[in-house]
C-alpha cells in the first residue's frame, strides 16, 4: 500500500506560510516625585519595584520603592521613600 505524500506536504507548506502574530509593548511614562531622579531599578518577589535615588548631586543615598494598586497597576501605584538615607552611596 502506498501512503500519499501530499497531505503531509501540503501541512508543512501551510506551517511555513503562516506568521505568528507579534506581541506589542507599550511604554507609559510614570509620574515621579519631585526629589526623585531613578537610577539603579530591581524588582522585588513581592511585586514592588525599588530605585535607588540619582540626587541632584548623584549620591544615590536614598532609595524609593514603587508599590503598584490593588490591581497591580504600576502607573497608578504609590512611591515612597524606604528608610533612612544611607551613610555612603552604592555605585552600581
Amino acid at each position: 500500500m502506498k501512503v500519499s505524500q501530499q497531505p503531509v506536504l501540503a501541512l508543512i507548506g501551510t506551517l511555513a506560510l503562516a506568521t505568528p502574530e507579534r506581541a506589542t509593548a507599550q511604554w507609559t511614562e510614570l509620574t515621579l516625585p519631585a526629589d526623585l531622579l531613578p537610577s539603579t531599578a530591581l524588582l522585588l518577589t513581592d511585586g514592588r519595584v525599588i530605585c535607588q535615588n540619582g540626587g541632584s548631586d548623584g549620591t544615590g543615598k536614598q532609595w524609593w520603592a514603587l508599590t503598584p494598586n490593588q490591581n497591580g497597576s504600576y502607573l497608578h501605584g504609590k512611591w515612597a521613600p524606604i528608610g533612612s538615607p544611607m551613610n555612603n552611596s552604592r555605585l552600581f
